[in-house]
């Protein structure tokens, strides 16, 4: 999880790096190829973030499936799938 706050602030610092080149940009201090380059490096640390997250998201519904808390069973013999908690580690009861 350290790795997801990690990538989270990365994403936000080089986000506003960008923003930032896009206002020297505009006022004539630095170039086009600058400015694609501070955006290709966000746009990294976003697909960085993004890959983590359903790595991430695939294991924990890995997890509720191989615990049998991927799907809940009801009394009157149907099955209940909360799509809230599919994105979440269960409890250990």
């Amino acid at each position: 999880m350290r790795v997801v706050g990690f990538l989270t602030e990365s994403v936000k610092n080089y986000k506003k790096a960008y923003q930032n080149e896009v206002l020297k940009f505009q006022a004539g201090t630095t170039t086009s190829f600058a400015l694609v380059q501070v955006q290709n490096n966000y746009l990294l640390a976003k697909n960085q973030l993004i890959s983590v997250l359903t790595d991430l998201n695939s294991a924990i519904i890995e997890f509720r499936h191989q615990t049998g808390t991927l799907i809940e069973a009801q009394s009157n013999n149907t099955f209940n799938l909360d799509l809230s908690q599919m994105f979440t580690i269960p409890v250990v009861k």
